[in-house]
């Protein structure tokens, strides 16, 4: 499975599909499974990262290492990769230290410790798996302190520049007070003049803030869900009953179940549709003022091979699609407009408008061709009477008609369903990263006591940086 979070255009995961999944065997629906989890959790932290000036620290991310892609070929010198990546790991934690900041492991332990991280395993991990997918621990936290530095400087200017600088630090306490945390914060205007204590602190509240808006979205998530399962009762329809803790990998399986038997009705809805547009075409065909009072069959049949004629004209009537064609200096690139993008915009809706003409055409060239298949299919003899004929042909409209109806109250019924398993999918989500940055918010706990009745980790660990 290739997926990357850019495919991941779903926020709930409902219509994230995975091509066979009915016929996957067990380990591989896992394997699956697992893929996506990790989706999951570089989403999250995409979605909720602080921007970064680039010209801050881009240089020094530039020289620590790049992040992987999924889509590169592994270096043919695994030994090498190791090098450069323990080069990073040195380098990101020397300037996360003279930043005050705290690495998650001791860099002495390196290499040896990616293998065998120990207790420093769930800490790793977190890094490990976060939005960059550098699997390169300390130069994510790199990152992330120094997106923490530059959000605790444009704090500061926005409190100091409105001379309200203390109630920075009683949000900060009311915030450690809710979450069950002790310990003295004394903030500073000039940042600069902080201990390195006082800064961790702040950096703790940083992440707590982050803790809250998740907290905040699992509220929002869960009145959804309410909401949601409300319109369905109203519908007569139940679903998901009883699935509020679902795990990961329950929800993905449903969630493949209901693409499934969305796709199907949808698929349903329109053929029933389209055979609505060719009974009520047929109709019309009938009711033409030229027909007569008698209909011949083979009248009746060149009726439908003149549309049949008249559909492919109009499809070929329309230009064919070269790429080159489209490009300045092209056949149909807009010339009027005053700048190049006022010329490129227009080239554009131009392009657009000339899809939708093809889709049009191809459309109307199936229907003319149905058409005749339908007509040549008449079973009335050699003549009908045209009053017959027509009373005949409402008949098929009207049957069509319900038929696509009905269709259509099955899709709406099924996307009922899909909502719930949407509110679900928001809470499953939000529980993982939840989960996740819990691992974070200890870790940072477990530091902050270290710093307040010991040597920092680096020392104890009798370890140069």
């Amino acid at each position: 499975m290739d997926l990357t979070v850019k495919d991941i255009q779903d926020p709930d995961f409902v219509d994230v599909r995975v091509q066979g999944w009915a016929e996957l065997a067990p380990e591989q629906r896992e394997q699956c499974i697992a893929k996506l989890r990790g989706l999951v959790h570089e989403r999250a932290e995409t979605a909720h990262s602080i921007a970064v000036d680039a010209t801050e620290l881009g240089n020094r991310l530039m020289r620590i290492g790049r992040p992987l892609s999924l889509s590169q070929t592994p270096p043919p010198d695994p030994e090498a990769d190791e090098r450069e990546k323990l080069e990073g790991e040195r380098e990101s934690c020397k300037a996360l230290i003279d930043a005050d900041g705290r690495p998650c492991y001791p860099i002495g332990l390196a290499p040896h410790i990616y293998q065998n991280p120990g207790p420093y395993k769930p800490i790793i991990s977190y890094w490990e798996n976060g939005p960059s997918q550098w699997s390169r621990p300390i130069a994510a936290q790199l990152k992330r302190w120094t997106e923490f530095r530059l959000f605790q400087q444009r704090n500061r200017d926005y409190f100091v520049q409105r001379a309200t600088f203390p109630r920075l630090q009683l949000e900060l306490l009311e915030r450690r007070r809710r979450h069950g945390l002790n310990g003295d914060v004394r903030l500073l205007e000039d940042r600069d003049q902080q201990t390195p204590l006082d800064h961790w602190l702040e950096y703790q509240d940083y992440e707590l803030r982050r803790w809250d808006i998740y907290e905040k979205d699992r509220e929002k998530a869960q009145s959804g869900l309410i909401i949601r399962r409300k319109t369905l009762a109203e519908a007569g329809l139940s679903a998901f009953e009883g699935t509020e803790d679902l795990d990961f990998g329950t929800f993905y399986g449903l969630s493949a179940e209901y693409s499934t038997e969305i796709d199907e009705a949808r698929n349903e809805e329109r053929s029933a549709e389209r055979n609505l547009k060719l009974a009520e075409i047929r109709l019309r065909t009938a009711t033409s003022d030229d027909l007569g009072e008698r209909v011949e069959r083979l009248a009746w049949i060149q009726r439908f091979e003149d549309q049949l004629e008249t559909a492919q004209m109009l499809l070929d009537a329309v230009p064919i699609y070269r790429e080159d064609d489209w490009r300045p200096g092209g056949l149909y690139y807009v010339q009027d407009g005053q700048t190049e993008r006022e010329r490129d915009e227009r080239t554009r809706k131009a392009r657009s408008a000339r899809y939708t003409e093809e889709r049009k055409a191809k459309e109307g060239l199936r229907l003319a061709r149905e058409g005749l298949a339908a007509a040549q299919l008449d079973d009335f003899g050699l003549a009908v009477d045209r009053a017959t004929l027509i009373k005949m042909l409402h008949e098929e409209v009207q049957s069509a008609q319900r038929q696509y109806e009905e269709k259509e109250k099955s899709v709406k019924r099924i996307e009922l369903k899909g909502g719930v398993l949407g509110a679900l999918g928001s809470i499953v989500s939000l529980r993982l990263k939840m989960d996740r940055h819990r691992v974070l918010l200890e870790w940072i706990e477990q530091q902050r006591l270290e710093m307040e009745h010991a040597k920092p980790l680096w020392e104890q660990e009798g370890i140069q940086s």
